[in-house]
């Protein structure tokens, strides 16, 4: 029999879309049903998903592209002892350095709401940690600085309506070179 681990690392490997699929055909599949329920987290217990994102702009403004990683801390079902995930991001318009920071997290925490959901996990049980080396993102989603700008304001609102959808979130500024070591650029 193959070992959990490397079943859940060749679902690890395919498309987002594609494990999406897979994982809403499974949903409803009494093995996968049981394999899930095998793996739950006991009562009080609660899943600890770390976000470690990044972005940038070719010429700000320019082409935007970013960087996100997902991590599940110790859940066996969701892969904990294996290295995150990356997902590699090419945004088709142009933006500012800052904006596709902010994109680079709105599209890693839309994803982690999506894995957790298709896991049968309630996203409102994880407390999410999200390292990134943008003092700015940081800042105006916490409330610390304000978002003037209304391309700023409309992101920042934007993570703040997903952040609604976890039971606790916590925010880290990390030195860029811990990011681009998880994220490999």
């Amino acid at each position: 029999m193959t070992d959990v681990r490397e079943v859940w690392k060749s679902i690890r490997a395919l498309s987002d879309n594609d494990r999406s699929w897979l994982f809403a055909q499974l949903a409803d599949w009494p093995p996968f049903q049981r394999f899930l329920a095998s793996h739950d987290k006991g009562a009080g217990d609660v899943w600890q998903p770390t976000v470690v994102f990044d972005g940038g702009s070719r010429g700000n403004p320019g082409p935007g592209y970013g960087s996100y990683a997902l991590q599940f801390g110790a859940c066996a079902a969701a892969g904990g002892d294996e290295p995150p995930q990356v997902t590699h991001l090419e945004f088709e318009e142009e933006m500012t350095n800052n904006e596709a920071e902010y994109e680079a997290l709105i599209r890693a925490l839309e994803d982690l709401r999506g894995r957790l959901t298709a896991m049968g996990a309630d996203p409102r049980q994880c407390e999410v940690a999200v390292h990134g080396d943008s003092r700015l993102v940081i800042n105006q989603v916490t409330g610390v600085w304000k978002a003037r700008d209304p391309r700023m304001l409309q992101r920042r609102n934007r993570v703040r309506e997903l952040l609604r959808s976890f039971g606790s979130v916590s925010f880290e500024e990390r030195d860029r070179e811990e990011i681009e070591e998880v994220l490999g650029h």
